[in-house]
């Protein structure tokens, strides 16, 4: 597991240091900074997969990644030609990894030059496609067919926008869930413990009861994905009718049951479509996941997320407090280095701090329309 990350001279961080813990939360305003180390890791994780093979990263492609030209990412006080990014994880064991990235001497390079790097990397970020999963903001919405991904069966993973979800399903649909993620339920419906039965159980948790019938047509790249609603209709239907909210958070929750022990999955805006109940029911889902050995970053916009989270510490007991940690992101509009304050969440589900603007709906907080009619009688 990774314990601290180091980023210097990154976008708008010229320096910063951040714990990470079995479950992190980046929270906050936007552009704010949160997405940015996202970013530095995927470009660690861009650097581990090359494990030297390769002199540089890609700003733009991989993971979808669309930072544009070099002279976009380095910090506006470091000098394009002499300094570069630097970043550095440190395990929980207290071996440090660093990695430092330099310009091309074209200002317009859409790489960057690896400088140095480790002769090794850690697990979390080196293994397998499947050990190292994201997924971005900008998912697919709903879809009749899914083009196939030419990945092996031990690399296969939803992909960042998860468009391999269907594949993952249909390829891997005999795979067992590892015991500290099968629902807790599974017994008591007589289900399996297959991926995509348990994808099944989840989902309807999170979204709505649903069956999912994902196929690999014969002699064709074409998946096909349908659901079925018991007690609604009888008959498979496509995803555009039952909704955005089955197809974003699908592949959250087969990457989060597919995703190596070991490994590490980040996820931003798991809220995206969802009601608030399934918002805060996929939080927990992610808490239950990043206490199943895999390390999970989120970012999120959600205190309905946060509560599903502070709930599986405090309620279910699936996620000890030690083990979650909430950075919460301010900034000025001056483009400085945003501030970031650390949330502890106590063993009773309750914060250790509420900072200024945090999770406020409006301006002025909850109390405002109270305060607004006071004034008006």
């Amino acid at each position: 597991m990774i314990s601290t990350f180091r980023i210097e001279r990154f976008k708008r961080y010229l320096k910063k240091e951040l714990p990470l813990r079995e479950l992190t939360v980046l929270a906050g305003a936007n552009s704010a900074g949160k997405s940015a180390l996202l970013q530095c890791l995927l470009l660690f994780r861009q650097a581990s997969v090359a494990g030297g093979r390769s002199d540089w990263v890609e700003l733009n492609g991989p993971f979808g990644l669309s930072l544009g030209e070099a002279r976009d990412v380095v910090h506006a006080e470091a000098d394009l030609e002499r300094e570069g990014v630097a970043l550095a994880v440190i395990d929980a064991k207290g071996t440090r990894y660093g990695i430092t990235f330099r310009a091309a001497r074209d200002p317009r390079s859409r790489r960057l030059i690896i400088e140095s790097q480790p002769g090794r990397f850690p697990q979390s970020l080196a293994g397998n496609q499947r050990s190292f999963v994201y997924l971005g903001a900008d998912r697919l919405g709903p879809r009749d067919v899914f083009e196939a991904v030419s990945l092996d069966h031990d690399d296969l993973n939803v992909g960042p926008r998860g468009e391999a979800v269907a594949q993952v399903l249909s390829q891997l649909d005999s795979s067992v869930v590892r015991e500290a993620l099968v629902h807790p339920e599974t017994e008591a419906r007589g289900a399996r413990q297959t991926l995509p039965a348990q994808a099944e159980l989840w989902l309807s948790d999170i979204v709505a009861p649903m069956r999912l019938d994902a196929r690999w047509i014969d002699g064709t790249n074409v998946i096909t994905l349908r659901f079925r609603r018991p007690g609604f209709r009888s008959e498979w239907e496509r995803p555009s009718n039952v909704g955005f909210g089955v197809s974003y958070a699908l592949p959250i929750i087969v990457g989060g049951l597919s995703v190596g022990q070991g490994g590490m999955l980040l996820v931003e805006n798991p809220e995206a479509h969802l009601h608030p109940r399934g918002q805060s029911n996929i939080g927990a889902f992610l808490a239950r996941v990043a206490a199943s050995g895999v390390q999970v970053v989120l970012e999120t916009h959600s205190d309905h997320v946060l509560n599903g989270i502070r709930r599986a510490v405090a309620a279910e007991c699936v996620l000890g407090p030690g083990q979650a940690v909430l950075h919460f992101f301010d900034a000025e509009g001056d483009g400085g280095e945003p501030t970031i304050e650390r949330v502890e969440i106590r063993p009773d589900g309750e914060l250790s701090a509420r900072p200024e603007r945090f999770f406020e709906h409006e301006p002025g907080g909850l109390g405002a329309p109270a305060r607004a009619r006071e004034g008006r009688s």
